[in-house]
């Protein structure tokens, strides 16, 4: 009887060349566009969300905050039909690339320029304070500042696979894939998909 050895010949797409692309001057265009109050293109609103994976002077973590802000501050500049859109998106990018400690401003941020707390929004605070929950039983039999700590984090996690989850109810894998600039395995790991 022949052994035959199983190999992962699966495809990983990643998303390298955006970072030589260089979106300055569209970030430029998008900043003054909310400065002066002026409605952003449907194309301008699609690369808000996208702005972190092109090659900018500012850090990802930098793009995001302040798309969050101009989106607080300025949300008469997107259309109402790209809102949900745009508030999805950037609630991915918080998860990506903003430190912990200040997802869940920027995340509240976002839910106030939505003018309702969007779905995701309540998902991932629910799940998030359900994590508290665990985190502190489990902290109370070790050290309570750890168990806090490590339910924030499930929580936190627990938000990102219910965001992931809403994503592919109207997306391919490869479509959320490249939404969230995540390997298509990695998103399977998040959600338990074998």
């Amino acid at each position: 009887m022949k052994e035959y050895q199983e190999l992962d010949i699966t495809y990983h797409p990643r998303i390298i060349k955006t970072k030589k692309i260089n979106k300055q001057e569209d970030l430029k265009t998008i900043r003054n566009k909310f400065e002066h109050n002026i409605m952003l293109t449907p194309m301008e609103c699609s690369l808000i969300v996208t702005l972190p994976l092109f090659e900018l002077k500012e850090s990802e973590s930098q793009i995001v905050e302040e798309m969050c802000e101009k989106i607080h501050k300025k949300n008469v500049c997107i259309p109402e039909d790209k809102l949900d859109e745009i508030t999805m998106g950037m609630y991915l990018n918080i998860l990506e690339y903003i430190d912990l400690e200040k997802q869940e401003e920027l995340m509240e941020m976002i839910d106030m320029a939505a003018k309702t707390e969007g779905m995701i929004a309540k998902m991932k605070r629910e799940e998030r304070d359900k994590g508290i929950e665990e985190g502190k039983a489990e902290g109370i039999k070790e050290d309570i500042k750890e168990g806090i700590k490590e339910g924030k984090t499930k929580g936190v996690i627990q938000g990102q696979k219910n965001i992931i989850l809403e994503l592919l109810k109207n997306n391919t894998l490869s479509e959320v894939s490249s939404m969230i600039n995540k390997d298509e395995s990695e998103i399977r790991k998040i959600v338990g998909i074998d």
